[in-house]
C-alpha cells in the first residue's frame, strides 16, 4: 500500500502568476487530517471574524466555502487512516 497526494483542479485567489487559472499547482488540504482541517479553520475563519469584528457570529451568520472535490480517481485517503486502522485493528 501507497499513498499519493493529488489533487482535483482548484483555483487560488493569490497565485505568484496573477491569474486565476484552476488547475492542480495548488492542491486542497488533507480533508481526512484533523490537524490540516483545524489549521485551516483557523486561518479563514479566524480572517472573517477580524474582517468583520462584533458582526461575527451575529449580522455575518455564515459564509461559502468550496465543499471537497473528489472527482478524481481514487478514494479520499490520508496516511492518517493507515495509523488509525492499525491502532484499532492490529495486534501482536
Amino acid at each position: 500500500m501507497r499513498h499519493i497526494y493529488i489533487s482535483s483542479p482548484t483555483r487560488a485567489s493569490n497565485r505568484e502568476d496573477g491569474t486565476r487559472a484552476k488547475d492542480g499547482l495548488y492542491s486542497l488540504i488533507d480533508y481526512l487530517d484533523a490537524d490540516a482541517t483545524r489549521a485551516y479553520l483557523t486561518v479563514t475563519h479566524e480572517t472573517y471574524r477580524q474582517a468583520v469584528g462584533d458582526e461575527f457570529g451575529n449580522t455575518v451568520l455564515g459564509f461559502f466555502g468550496d465543499e471537497p472535490d473528489y472527482s478524481i480517481g481514487g478514494s479520499p485517503w490520508t496516511p492518517i487512516c493507515w495509523k488509525s486502522f492499525r491502532s484499532r485493528k492490529v495486534t501482536i
